[in-house]
């Protein structure tokens, strides 16, 4: 569980983020949504500890973010940026960077942490990839391997920023599918995504930041949601009968 209370955040005099608080439980998927330049990512980056908070806390399980050590933190939580370098590796070298939290300096993998890595291939479907050039996969498989490096760090708090972006559909149920899987598990799941459909229909929780501020905190099935994206977008929600799609089993 992540906690956020009167959060503020400023880029040199230019205010970001203003008195943000809200909680985001184990157990769910929480959506950050919002216009973009709203502070969604800032407000990511700010929970996953990257940012120094002008004012305000952020609480990991309990315990204020600053209690924790470098390698405690990232065993409490893990973060997927929205871009990221490719480098030359293999996908399993790459998910077992997530185990690195959990090494010695020599990050010489234990049989543990072998295993950890063979649950987050096979979460994944990656198991037959493992031995792939991480730049020889699609963008879709891509983002697999990364959020199998993150599962692969075991920590009860994931953090993603726009993990769909440039994805298929079959890519993006594929994801919806694994982010499910860990909300089940009990983890607490915390996704910032452009599409307000997807939010709504993949989502637990959806939190709508505009102009840096809170304006939304709820269910996807809460009356209140739709009046607080037309007013933070400037558009009218419309319903219409139309195609959805699901994964073949």
């Amino acid at each position: 569980m992540i906690e956020v209370e009167r959060l503020s955040f400023a880029y040199a005099d230019a205010p970001v983020l203003r008195d943000v608080s809200f909680c985001t439980p184990d157990g769910a998927i929480t959506a950050l949504i919002g216009p973009n330049g709203s502070g969604k990512s800032t407000l990511l980056r700010a929970m996953a500890r990257l940012l120094p908070i002008t004012q305000g806390i952020v609480r990991v399980d309990g315990r204020a973010q600053a209690a924790y050590g470098q390698r405690s933190f990232a065993r409490a939580l893990a973060f997927l940026p929205q871009s990221r370098t490719v480098p030359a590796i293999s996908v399993a070298s790459l998910v077992a960077h997530g185990r690195f939290p959990h090494t010695g300096f020599s990050h010489k993998l234990s049989r543990a942490d072998a295993a950890a890595v063979e649950r987050a291939l096979d979460a994944t479907g990656l198991s037959a990839y493992a031995h792939r050039d991480l730049r020889t996969l699609s963008g879709g498989e891509r983002q697999k391997a990364y959020l199998a490096m993150l599962i692969a760090q075991e920590t009860q708090n994931l953090l993603l920023d726009e993990p769909t972006t440039y994805l298929d559909v079959a890519h993006q149920l594929e994801l919806a599918d694994i982010l499910g899987s860990l909300r089940n598990a009990g983890r607490c799941v915390v996704v910032v995504l452009h599409d307000i459909g997807q939010a709504l229909s993949l989502c637990d929780r959806v939190a709508l930041i505009h102009e840096g501020r809170l304006r939304f905190i709820g269910t996807p099935s809460d009356p209140g949601v739709l009046p607080a994206v037309e007013l933070a977008f400037g558009v009218r929600a419309v319903r219409r009968e139309g195609i959805s799609f699901e994964r073949m089993s």
